[in-house]
């Protein structure tokens, strides 16, 4: 009884209405929501797991992973925004998600020359390798990744490989890599007429491009046939051997990767780059028989030839009276015959002081200004010494041109340069207009370096 009272006492008593039944329900259907709520979420989980798990990984690059057909359009869009590097990562990303692609191999070929493009040769040269073996049954696409695969040791400046990789592909009856009339080797590589016939035409185009002719066919064709010569293409071989051995040496010191060498290089490209621009457009000019005609009548007076003398010309010694060899001179022949004497009797033939051409308004480089000699006439000569510069001269009038505007007929080649750099002034002109608007452009107003007040904008006058 005594330990019955002391022990404590733990019973609930019943809950009264209300109360009671909630306190006797309630568990039971708490429990049956949780468990609901826990099995939706886990089954969300799942179906999240399912859908990332079926997602190919990202490429290494930093391209997110896309549909295959999602990465061909990026891979395209990177290439047209000049991105050679992220366009050749989504191409390879392209590959690894779609490991049965039919174009596997004309894909890796794509990647290759994006590489080289980027000048990544190493990894260019690691990628054309991959091609060829996925082009076992494509003769015509393993025929194009032999030189990209030359070209790439060449610039990696591995030139032993080259030559080796030559002579694997001849041993095994590759036809890539063209070889013809073999003018020298080199390590196993041979220079040819066909790299020579290159060279005189890369000649050529540089120089037509520095007379801002490019794109003048006639020309171009003269030039080319002035290097046909064979002492011209031999000497356009002697230096192309010589500048390839330096170019070897200088990549196999790693020249090529110098800052200076770089910085050189690019701005080189970037004034190529601008040059072949400008000549794509003005190779647009085609001036028509039509448009030479409307030129030439425009600008007749340009054309207009000035009177000009023919004239042998003579000069008396300082002591020499001019009125004594005036007086046995009765006749234009006594005048050369006279001139013959003075020049130690020559044969007929062999006339050491040809006719001089004298033009009307124009220095002559003896006689100063003629223009006084226009006066006389054909077969006569001066009965006074020209003076000039403290020198004095006698002189015959052979023959008298009078002036006259050139027929269209015998300046056509004149005319057409003229008109094509006419119009290769103008259109420069429209297109830096353009292209400043294009680019909004906004000059800076300058005086002889002074930086002044305000700015000038495409299409101001300033």
């Amino acid at each position: 009884m005594t330990s019955d009272l002391n022990r404590p006492h733990l019973s609930l008593g019943d809950p009264p209405g209300r109360l009671r039944h909630a306190a006797g329900t309630a568990p039971r259907g708490w429990l049956i929501l949780i468990v609901a709520l826990q099995l939706a979420v886990l089954g969300v989980l799942a179906w999240s797991l399912m859908q990332f798990g079926d997602r190919p990984a990202a490429s290494g690059g930093g391209i997110a992973a896309e549909s295959p057909s999602r990465q061909r359009e990026l891979a395209h869009e990177l290439e047209n925004r000049s991105l050679y590097v992220q366009a050749a990562e989504a191409w390879e990303e392209y590959l690894r998600s779609t490991p049965q692609a039919s174009d596997r191999a004309e894909v890796w070929f794509r990647v290759g020359r994006l590489l080289m493009r980027a000048e990544q040769f190493d990894r260019a040269a690691a990628v054309l390798l991959r091609c060829e073996q996925a082009a076992e049954d494509d003769p015509a696409l393993r025929k194009k990744v032999g030189p990209e695969l030359v070209t790439c040791l060449r610039r990696l400046g591995l030139y032993g490989e080259v030559g080796r990789e030559l002579s694997r592909r001849v041993e095994v009856g590759a036809s890539d890599v063209q070889q013809g009339k073999v003018l020298a080797t080199l390590a196993g590589e041979s220079l040819t007429e066909a790299d020579l016939d290159r060279l005189v035409e890369r000649r050529v185009d540089q120089m037509l491009a520095m007379q801002g002719a490019a794109g003048v066919e006639p020309l171009r064709q003269q030039l080319l046939r002035e290097f046909a010569r064979p002492e011209a293409r031999r000497q356009l071989f002697d230096e192309l051997l010589q500048t390839e051995l330096f170019r070897r040496r200088a990549r196999e010191l790693g020249l090529d990767r110098e800052p200076e060498y770089v910085a050189a290089r690019q701005a080189v490209e970037d004034n190529l780059l601008a040059a072949r621009f400008q000549a794509r457009e003005l190779a647009k000019i085609q001036p028509t028989d039509v448009d030479l005609e409307a030129f030439y009548k425009l600008g007749e007076s340009q054309y207009r030839q000035p009177e000009t003398l023919t004239v042998r010309i003579e000069e008396l010694q300082p002591d020499e009276q001019a009125a004594a060899v005036l007086d046995g001179i009765q006749s234009a022949d006594d005048f050369r015959q006279w001139q013959r004497k003075r020049g130690g009797e020559p044969a007929p033939d062999e006339d050491k002081s040809p006719p001089e051409t004298i033009v009307r308004g124009q220095q002559h480089p003896r006689l100063g200004n003629a223009d006084a000699l226009f006066a006389l006439d054909a077969g006569t000569w001066t009965k006074e010494p020209h003076e000039h510069d403290g020198r004095r001269f006698l002189v015959l009038l052979e023959d008298k041109t009078p002036a006259r505007i050139t027929p269209l007929e015998e300046i056509r080649d004149r005319v057409h340069a003229d008109y094509v750099a006419r119009k290769r002034e103008e259109i420069s002109r429209r297109l830096a207009d353009e292209l400043m608007q294009r680019y909004q452009v906004k000059l800076e107003r300058w005086d002889g370096g002074a930086k002044l007040d305000g700015v000038q904008t495409a299409g101001e006058e300033g």
